[in-house]
C-alpha cells in the first residue's frame, strides 16, 4: 500500500506510483530503531512499483542462474564482494522450493509474492531486470532509498500505518504485532477479506 501516491502510472505492463517530492515526517516513536522523529525529504518524484515481485518473476531470474547467460559479473556487479558473507555461493532465494510449491498450487491466474530474499539478492534482481528490459545494469529498475520508501509507505505526515493512524486488520495478512496469522501470503491483487 502506498499513500503517498499522486498518480497511477501503467507502462510495460506495470503500474508504478507516482510519489511526489518534498518533505515528510520520518522516524517515529513505536520502536525503539526509528528514533528519532524528524523531517526529511525526497528531493525528486519516484516511482513505486504497486505490486510486489513475485515467484514467477524471480523464478525467470533463478533460471538464468542468478546471473545474464552465465555472467554473474553483470548482474552482481559491484554487489558480489559484500553479498558473499550474506549468501555464500547460494543460487537460490530462502525456502525456494515452499515457494515454488505454493504457486504451482496457486489457482489459476493468481501469483504469490517472492519472500525471503535479501537486500542483495534484490538489487541484483533489479540489475537483472534492467537487463533484461533495458539491455543496461543501471536502468530504472533499482530498490527505493530507506526515505523514499519511508515517505511512500507512510505519507507525508508519518503515519504509522499506510492508510492512516488506526490499526485496521481487515486492510493486512498479520496480526497486530506483525506475526503471521492463517492468511500470512496471499496472492498479489487478492483480498483475502
Amino acid at each position: 500500500v502506498c499513500t503517498e501516491a499522486s498518480a497511477l502510472l501503467r507502462k510495460g505492463g506495470e503500474v508504478w506510483l507516482v510519489v511526489p517530492p518534498g518533505p515528510f515526517v520520518a522516524g517515529g516513536l513505536e520502536w525503539d530503531d526509528e528514533s528519532p522523529v524528524r523531517v526529511e525529504a525526497v528531493e525528486r518524484p519516484i516511482l513505486i512499483a504497486r505490486d510486489p515481485v513475485t515467484v514467477p518473476e524471480f523464478e525467470r531470474f533463478v533460471g538464468d542462474g542468478y546471473a545474464v547467460k552465465d555472467d554473474p559479473d553483470q548482474v552482481w556487479g559491484p554487489l558480489r564482494e559484500a553479498s558473499l558473507g550474506v549468501l555464500g555461493n547460494r543460487r537460490q532465494p530462502e525456502n525456494w522450493s515452499e515457494q515454488l510449491d505454493r504457486q504451482r498450487d496457486a489457482e489459476e491466474g493468481h501469483q504469490y509474492p517472492v519472500v525471503g530474499v535479501t537486500w542483495f539478492e534484490a538489487a541484483a534482481f533489479c540489475r537483472w531486470r534492467n537487463l533484461e528490459r533495458c539491455k543496461t545494469p543501471d536502468g530504472p529498475y533499482r530498490l527505493p532509498s530507506e526515505a523514499e520508501w519511508e515517505k511512500a509507505a507512510r505519507g507525508a505526515r508519518g503515519r504509522p500505518w499506510p492508510w492512516g493512524s488506526r490499526w485496521t486488520p481487515e486492510l493486512v495478512v498479520c496480526d497486530e504485532e506483525g506475526a503471521p496469522s492463517r492468511r500470512s501470503l496471499a496472492p498479489v491483487g487478492v483480498n483475502l477479506n
